[in-house]
Parts: C-alpha cells; structure tokens; sequence
C-alpha cells in the first residue's frame, strides 16, 4: 500500500507484520483498520491520518474483504 503520511505507513507495516496467521489480504484489512483505531483515538475522528486509512479501506479492491471480515 503507497501512503502519504509516513507514520501511518510505519504503523500499517507494523501491524501487517504482526499477525501471520490470516491471508494477506485480511491483513491488509486488520492493519488498516487498526491504525484508523489508533490514530482516531489519538488525533481524533477529523485527522489526516484517519481520513487516509478510510480512503484505502473503500478501495474498490478491499470491498470483498471487508464484507468478509
């Protein structure tokens, strides 16, 4: 995933790294979710960072994924 914002790139790979036991795809999906919660309750609902997150979550190509997560 490209980012624009490095800390939220730095925390997307961290937490896609953290967890092996799911297919790439639903990392993909825990990651970004995970750094929306985090950034959401640290900067709040009206961050750049958050906005970014939600962005890459409604990616025509993550639709399917997050209807099965």
């Amino acid at each position: 995933m490209n980012f624009t914002d490095s800390q939220l790139k730095d925390c997307y790979d961290r937490n896609f790294a953290a967890v092996t036991d799911y297919s790439d795809e639903l990392r993909q999906v825990r990651a970004l979710i995970t750094a929306h919660d985090l950034f959401r309750m640290i900067e709040g609902p009206h961050s750049p960072r958050v906005h970014e997150t939600i962005e890459h979550l409604l990616l025509p190509g993550l639709h399917p994924l997050l209807r099965s997560w």
